[in-house]
């Protein structure tokens, strides 16, 4: 499982949303791109903020 940083997961939705490259193409499964389309719609950039945040938490406790 390859592991994404907060800012790949920023440009990798910006390039699938603008059809430059595909899911596969950036090496992600298509559900998972449209997971990270679908946080970033709702919750903009805090999106995966708070998923890193929430990891961190996890670990602390």
């Amino acid at each position: 499982m390859t592991k994404f940083t907060l800012n790949q997961k920023m440009d990798d939705v910006v390039r699938y949303q603008n059809g430059i490259e595909s899911a596969k193409s950036l090496g992600a499964n298509y559900e998972v791109v449209r997971m990270w389309v679908k946080r970033f719609e709702y919750h903009g950039i805090s999106a995966f903020e708070k998923a890193i945040q929430l990891i961190q938490w996890n670990y602390i406790t």
